[in-house]
């Protein structure tokens, strides 16, 4: 966080003088530690974070991908000579934590034709635009990623 922190004054300040490298350095330590002092962040807790980019930003293309194939769909839907059929949609996730919960909830959300409608615990439900667009949710890719994701960050027993 030190160097991110000390990267951003130095674009910033769009010039180089000594002064200016002296109080990047102590804004930089300064602002690290009000961080890591009120988050309860660590070094290790920091490190598992940047090891998680390759992942979220894989995650964030397969979302990308996703969004641009379901708009493809909307308009088939909404264009096509048979209406729509709209439906509920209830299934279990076997994701662990809240917070891949959550990040499914919020991608399916931002696919066009379906909107998370509730979220009790692992059980979600799910508006869909047509009967169609609700098969295989509970298969769907971005349980998979998710699933690896919180694989790749559960602690390894030795």
């Amino acid at each position: 966080m030190f160097f991110l922190c000390f990267l951003l004054w130095m674009i910033l300040n769009g010039r180089f003088t000594w002064e200016i490298l002296g109080f990047g350095i102590a804004a930089s330590a300064a602002v690290t530690l009000a961080v890591y002092k009120l988050t309860g962040l660590t070094l290790a807790r920091e490190r598992r974070l940047y090891r998680r980019i390759p992942a979220a930003l894989a995650y964030a293309g397969f979302l990308f991908a996703e969004i641009v194939r379901a708009n493809f769909a909307v308009i088939r839907k909404v264009y096509g000579k048979k209406a729509p059929e709209a439906c509920l949609k209830t299934f279990s996730a076997p994701l662990e934590t809240t917070a891949a919960r959550v990040v499914l909830a919020d991608s399916i959300t931002l696919t066009p034709g379906t909107i998370t409608a509730g979220l009790d615990g692992a059980e979600f439900t799910v508006h869909c635009l047509d009967r169609a667009m609700s098969e295989g949710l509970e298969r769907s890719g971005f349980i998979q990623r998710l699933q690896r994701m919180e694989e790749q960050e559960a602690p390894h027993e030795v």
